[in-house]
C-alpha cells in the first residue's frame, strides 16, 4: 500500500493474542486489500476514506466505522491530498464465531443505523475502551480483553447482522474456501506470475463456471477482477521508488501490454500509470503528521480518545481514583443461570481422605451427585485420584455406596479400563476385565431395585479404543471390545444410558483419529453426556509461555465446544471436563496468594460454565514444565495446589466459602463483566465482584505491591429499577490477610493442631458479612473496594414496600 500500516504492539508485553489484533493505517493512495480470516473492524479517526466492498461503495467520516467479513477483497479509495487515520480491529473468525455461538459468518449492515444510535456508540466505545488499554496499561490482564471483545461481538451480532444477506450462508466446503483464500493470497504476492482461472479450475478438478461462481462468492470479487487488483496494487511500488519505465513495470507485474496496464489503471484508479506516478512524487514534499507508530500514538487524535475515555470513567488503571463504573438495570433480560456447581461433586478433589471430608462438607453445599471411579482388570479398584487406589470387593463398595446415600449423594460411576500395550497380555486381560465387570453388574442388578437404580448414572471410560495404532486389527478388537461392554452394561441396567468419556482431547490429533471417535459416538444413540480431561501442552514444553492460563483454559474449551459440535450436531449432549490441568509459574508468588487464587479461579471457572454450559470437574496447577507427555504422566501427582474445599487439618478455606456462595446463586444472569456477574431471581438479586486474577499476579510477582492493604480496585456500581425496602448483605473473602495458610503459618505451623487450634483458625478464616437495610427510590449507589484477590459477594433481598 501507499501510505503507513503496522500493527499496534500492547503495553502489556505479556499479552500476544491470536484471537485479535489492532493495526493504524493512513493512505496516500486507492489500495485494494485481502481480508483473510477474520472480521475485520473498521474505525475511521481521522479524516475521510470510502471503502469499495462486495460490489458497494461505502463513504466513511471520522468517527464511522465498518465491518468487512473474513475471506473478502476490498478497495480503499483516498486522496493524497488528504490526511486519514484508520484503526484496525481484527477478530479471529473462529472465536468470533464461538463468542456468539453462531455457525455461519454474517454480514453487517450501517447504512440505516443512526450515528446517535445507543448501541453503535457502544461499540465505537468499546474500541476506543480497548486501544487505550492495549497501548497506555500495563497491568489489564489478557482476560479482560477477551471479555470486552466477546461483549462487542455479542452486540454486533445481536444489533447490526443483516437478515437480508443470505450469500454468505450457503453452505461452501471450508477446505474449498481455504484454498481460495491461499490461492489469492499468493496471488497478491506475486501478481506477476500466471495464474489464471483455468488453472484454479485444474486445481479443484472441476468445471471453470463453477470455481468463478464460488470464488466470487467466498472472496467478493471476480478472479480476473482480483488478479488485476493484485497486480496494480504491486505496481504502485515500482512506480513511485522506481526509475522503470511504465513499459517494464506492466511486463513486471504480470500484464500483457502497455496498453492493458493504462485502461486498468484508469478503471481502478480513476488516472494513468503516469499520472499517478507524478502525483505521488509531488506529494513527496506534503508533511503528512501519520508516517509511523510514534507520530500516531502522540498525535491529538489518540490524545482525544484517551481523554475521552478518562471523563467517562472507563478506566482500569490502578492509580486511578475514578475506579471501576458499572451500571446495572435490574429491567433488563439475560440468560439463564444454572445451578451447576452444586450438581456434581468429583472424589478426586478429596483424595485418599474422602471418607474424614465429605460428610462436613455435604452438610453445607448439599451436592445432588458424587463421581466414583472403579477401574477393571482382574480385580476392582477404587480410584480416589489418578494417583492412588484401593482393591474392594462388592460388598466394601455398598458400604461407601451406603455412606454416601446417607448424605443424599447419588453415584455417578465412572467404568475406567486399562490401556495394555503389551500384545502377548491384550487379549487375556481384557477378557478378564469384561469377566470382572459382568460379576459387578450382576451383582448391582441383584441387590439395588430398578427405582434406585435409575436415579444411578454409568460412564464409560475408555480412552485408548481410538488411538493412533500402527495397524487397525487393534483398534477393531477394541471397537468390539468396547461395544461389547456398552451393551453389556445396557442389558444387565434396564438399558439405562450412559456417558462416555473421551480422554486427554489433546491427543485425538489425526483426522483418522476423528474418524474413529464419530463412528463410535454416532453408532450410539443413547449417550447421556461426554466428559473429556485436558492437559495444557505448555506443561511438556521447552519453553515458557506468559499467556493468561485463563485464556489457555478459554481455548481449551472452545477447543472442545468445537470438537463436540462436529461429532453430532443433531444431538446436544451433556458436556463438562472431567480433569484440568494447567502450568502456571506459581513460584513467582509466596504461597499466602496460593489460597486465594484458587478461590478466585473457582469464580472464573463458575463464569465460563454458565456462559459455554460447560461444568469443570477438577482443575490442577504445575509450576514446573517436563520434557516429555511421557515424563509429565510419571509426575502427575506432583502438583503445586489443586482446587479443593478444606486442608489437611479438614478446617474450611477460601474455595469452601466461595462453593458455598455460588451454590446460592440462581436466576436469570442481567450483567456480565469483567469483575461483576450480576443475577436477579424474582425480587432477590445476588451481585458477584471480583478481582482480575492475571493483573494481581503480575503486582504481586513485579512487587507493584507487598501486602494486601496496599493495594485495592475501586468500583462503583449503579443498580437502577429498585423500588422499596431492601436488605443487603455483603460477604467477603480475603486474600493474604484470613486464609487458612496465613493463620497457620502465624501459630508457627504445627505438625499437629489440637481441637482449640482448630476452632481459633475456623473462626478466623470465616468470611467477613455486613448487613444494611435501605429504603431505595430507583436508583442506588454503592462504592466498594477489592483488595488482592478479593471476592465480595452482596446479596439484595426486598423485604417490603414504602409505607
Amino acid at each position: 500500500m501507499v501510505g503507513f500500516y503496522d500493527k499496534i504492539s500492547p503495553k502489556n508485553s505479556d499479552i500476544e493474542s491470536e484471537y485479535y489484533s489492532f493495526s493504524f493505517a493512513s493512505y496516500r493512495a486507492n489500495s485494494f486489500i485481502l481480508n483473510e480470516n477474520c472480521y475485520r473492524v473498521v474505525l475511521v479517526l481521522d479524516g475521510n476514506i470510502s471503502i469499495i466492498y462486495m460490489d458497494e461503495k461505502i463513504s466513511l467520516n471520522k468517527g464511522q466505522l465498518y465491518i468487512i467479513n473474513p475471506c473478502k477483497v476490498y478497495r480503499v479509495l483516498s486522496n493524497c491530498n488528504q490526511e486519514n487515520l484508520i484503526l484496525y480491529f481484527d477478530i479471529n473468525l473462529e472465536f468470533a464465531l464461538n463468542a456468539c455461538s453462531v455457525k455461519t459468518i454474517a454480514s453487517f449492515d450501517f447504512d440505516s443505523v443512526h450515528e446517535d444510535n445507543i448501541e453503535y456508540q457502544e461499540i465505537i466505545s468499546t474500541m476506543n475502551e480497548l486501544l487505550c488499554l492495549y497501548i497506555f496499561e500495563e497491568n489489564v490482564s489478557e482476560g479482560v480483553y477477551v471479555k470486552l471483545v466477546r461483549n462487542m461481538l455479542k452486540k454486533l451480532f445481536e444489533n447490526f447482522s443483516s437478515k437480508d444477506s443470505n450469500d454468505e450462508k450457503e453452505k461452501i466446503d471450508i477446505w474449498f474456501s481455504k484454498k481460495l483464500v491461499e490461492y489469492t493470497k499468493m496471488m497478491f504476492e506475486e501478481p506477476q506470475n500466471g495464474y489464471s482461472l483455468m488453472q484454479l479450475s485444474s486445481d479443484f478438478n472441476n468445471y471453470s463456471s463453477y470455481v468463478s461462481k464460488i470464488y466470487k462468492k467466498v472472496l467478493g470479487v471476480k478472479f480476473v477482477e482480483c488478479h488485476i487488483f493484485a497486480r496494480i496494487e504491486k505496481s504502485m511500488e515500482w512506480l513511485i521508488d522506481s526509475d522503470k519505465s511504465i513499459l517494464e513495470i506492466a511486463t513486471e507485474c504480470g500484464f500483457m501490454s502497455s496498453k492493458s496496464f493504462y485502461e486498468n489503471y484508469k478503471k481502478y484508479m480513476d488516472e494513468t500509470p503516469s499520472q499517478f506516478r507524478k502525483k505521488m512524487r509531488c506529494s513527496r514534499q506534503l508533511d503528512y503528521k501519520y508516517t509511523n507508530m510514534p507520530s500516531i500514538l502522540e498525535s491529538d487524535v489518540v490524545y482525544e480518545i484517551f481523554e475521552e475515555r478518562e471523563d467517562a470513567n472507563r478506566t482500569v488503571s490502578n492509580d486511578s481514583d475514578e475506579g471501576i463504573h458499572y451500571d446495572i438495570d435490574v429491567n433488563r433480560s439475560g440468560f439463564s443461570v444454572e445451578a451447576c456447581n452444586k450438581r456434581v461433586v468429583n472424589l478426586n478433589i478429596f483424595g485418599d481422605r474422602w471418607m474424614e471430608t465429605i460428610e462436613t462438607i455435604q452438610r453445607s453445599l448439599r451436592y445432588d451427585y458424587v463421581t466414583i471411579s472403579l477401574l477393571f482388570n482382574r480385580n476392582v479398584y477404587f480410584v480416589y485420584d489418578e494417583f492412588s487406589k484401593e482393591r474392594i470387593d462388592f460388598t466394601k463398595f455398598m458400604h461407601y455406596i451406603h455412606k454416601l446415600e446417607n448424605l443424599n449423594l447419588k453415584p455417578v460411576i465412572v467404568l475406567e479400563f486399562m490401556h495394555i500395550s503389551d500384545k502377548s497380555d491384550l487379549i487375556n486381560m481384557r477378557e478378564a476385565s469384561y469377566k470382572t465387570l459382568e460379576r459387578f453388574l450382576n451383582s448391582i442388578s441383584e441387590v439395588i431395585s430398578v427405582s434406585k437404580l435409575k436415579y444411578w448414572k454409568f460412564e464409560l471410560k475408555m480412552p485408548w479404543v481410538w488411538m493412533d495404532y500402527k495397524d487397525d486389527e487393534e483398534y477393531y478388537y477394541n471397537k468390539n471390545l468396547y461395544n461389547k461392554i456398552r451393551k453389556l452394561i445396557r442389558n444387565k441396567l434396564q438399558n439405562k444410558k450412559i456417558g462416555i468419556h473421551m480422554g486427554n482431547l489433546n491427543l485425538i490429533k489425526s483426522n483418522k483419529q476423528y474418524e474413529r471417535v464419530k463412528s463410535i459416538v454416532d453408532d450410539d444413540f443413547d449417550i447421556d453426556s461426554l466428559s473429556f480431561s485436558v492437559v495444557d501442552p505448555y506443561i511438556y514444553s521447552d519453553k515458557s509461555n506468559n499467556k493468561c492460563v485463563l485464556i489457555r483454559r478459554k481455548e481449551h474449551i472452545d477447543k472442545i465446544i468445537n470438537f463436540v459440535n462436529s461429532l453430532k450436531e443433531r444431538n446436544r449432549y451433556k458436556v463438562y471436563i472431567s480433569d484440568m490441568y494447567l502450568y502456571y509459574e506459581w513460584e513467582k508468588l509466596s504461597r499466602y496468594y496460593w489460597e486465594s487464587m484458587f478461590a478466585l479461579c473457582a469464580v472464573d471457572s463458575y463464569i465460563e460454565m454458565q456462559e459455554n454450559k460447560l461444568g469443570i470437574s477438577s482443575v490442577k496447577y504445575y509450576n514446573n514444565m517436563f520434557s516429555s507427555r511421557e515424563r509429565f504422566e510419571k509426575k502427575k501427582k506432583e502438583y503445586i495446589g489443586k482446587y479443593e474445599l478444606s486442608n489437611e487439618f479438614g478446617i474450611y478455606n477460601a474455595c469452601f466459602y466461595v462453593e458455598k456462595i455460588l451454590s446460592e446463586i440462581n436466576g436469570e444472569c442481567i450483567y456480565s463483566e469483567p469483575g461483576v456477574f450480576f443475577v436477579k431471581d424474582d425480587d432477590e438479586y445476588l451481585c458477584l465482584l471480583y478481582q482480575d486474577i492475571h493483573r494481581n499476579i503480575k503486582k504481586v510477582s513485579d512487587k507493584v505491591v507487598m501486602n494486601y492493604n496496599s493495594s485495592h480496585e475501586k468500583y462503583k456500581i449503579r443498580i437502577s429499577g429498585l423500588h422499596g425496602r431492601y436488605k443487603i448483605s455483603t460477604k467477603s473473602t480475603h486474600s493474604e490477610n484470613g486464609t487458612f495458610y496465613r493463620e497457620w503459618k502465624n501459630m508457627g505451623a504445627p505438625n499437629q493442631l489440637s481441637r482449640e487450634e482448630k476452632e481459633y483458625i475456623s473462626s478466623k478464616i470465616t468470611p467477613n458479612l455486613y448487613v444494611e437495610f435501605v429504603d431505595i427510590h430507583d436508583t442506588y449507589d454503592t462504592e466498594i473496594k477489592l483488595g488482592l484477590f478479593e471476592i465480595k459477594f452482596i446479596k439484595i433481598t426486598k423485604i417490603g414496600n414504602f409505607v
